[in-house]
Order: structure tokens, then C-alpha cells, then sequence
């Protein structure tokens, strides 16, 4: 005699396996052991020494040095904007050269701050009447020709220029005195 082993003949034949079962039966188990851990008390740290606020921090900063100064639209018209690295167009923030034309005169004045120039400090020697912008050192270059008059003067830790090659020194650092 044979028996069917597989069960083809038999009557009620095998029920269905459910293969979602075991899935489900696994998230089940995950989400109970997430539920379980979240609502367990936890310690935390606490802090030996409290860090003031961000708030009173920057708050007690000193304001950032004006990189960039202007002329007043009453004395003279900005005619050019260039980035310091020579770049026109949409411009980053950051240090820019400006070229303005005097409405008195049409001179071009061209002012900038140098960034990499080192600080212009006052000699010993310097006499009681030399050139001066907003009360700080200025140290003049006059030059006939193709190099322009310059004045640099060193404030707030930046060092400016203005310069012109219409100008002489001692009408730039009357123009750089109207700089804001």
C-alpha cells in the first residue's frame, strides 16, 4: 500500500500559510522595545558652570569696523564699484574699491580699503601739522604722472586709501574727511 504523504488526496488539505505573520510579528516587537525605552526616565547632564547667554554676548561686542567708506551724495557721484580682488558684477560683501566724480570739480576720486597693507602709525619725528583724516595719521604720496596722489591713514585697524591724479594730498584728506 501508498500512502500519499503530500496530502493531495486527503480532504481538508493543508490550510494557507499566512507569510505576513512574521513581519508583522517583528515590527510589533520593535515598536513595543521604542516605546519602552522613550518612556523610561532618563538622567541628564547637568552642567557644572553656565555659559552666559548668547544674547548678553553679542550684545557686549563692539561693533564691527565699516569696511567700506562712502562719499555723500551731495559731493560726489559713485561712478564705479569693484571687489577689492579686482571683480565686478553682483559683488560679495566684503572690502570694495569705488571711483566717485566730484559734482564741484568732475575729478575722480577713487577710494578703497587695503586690507593687507600694514597699519600707517604716526612717526616719532612727524611734525605737529601734517596730514590727518577723522584725527587718525595720514601719510601722503604725491607723484607726477601716470602714478596717482595718494593719502593712507590707518582707523578702527583699517587701512584706507583715496586717491586722484588731479588731486594733491592736502585736498584728499579734505575729500577723506567727508568719508563715511
Amino acid at each position: 500500500m501508498i500512502l500519499d504523504l503530500d496530502g493531495a488526496g486527503a480532504r481538508g488539505g493543508r490550510r494557507p500559510r499566512l507569510p505576513w505573520v512574521l513581519p508583522l510579528a517583528a515590527a510589533a516587537v520593535a515598536l513595543a522595545l521604542i516605546a519602552s525605552v522613550n518612556a523610561v526616565p532618563h538622567e541628564t547632564a547637568v552642567q557644572a558652570t553656565v555659559a552666559p547667554a548668547r544674547v548678553e554676548t553679542l550684545a557686549n561686542l563692539p561693533p564691527a569696523p565699516k569696511v567700506n567708506l562712502t562719499l555723500p551724495a551731495d559731493v560726489a557721484v559713485l561712478t564705479a564699484r569693484a571687489q577689492y580682488t579686482g571683480e565686478t558684477g553682483l559683488l560679495r560683501p566684503g572690502a570694495a574699491v569705488m571711483t566717485y566724480r566730484l559734482r564741484d570739480s568732475n575729478d575722480l576720486v577713487t577710494v578703497s580699503p587695503l586690507p593687507e597693507a600694514p597699519p600707517i602709525n604716526m612717526p616719532s619725528a612727524a611734525a605737529a601739522g601734517g596730514l590727518t583724516v577723522h584725527g587718525n595719521y595720514a601719510q601722503a604720496q604725491s607723484a607726477i604722472g601716470a602714478v596717482p596722489n595718494a593719502v593712507r591713514w590707518t582707523e578702527r585697524g583699517i587701512t584706507y586709501q583715496i586717491s586722484s591724479r588731479t588731486l594733491g594730498p592736502y585736498s584728499l584728506a579734505a575729500i577723506a574727511e567727508l568719508l563715511r
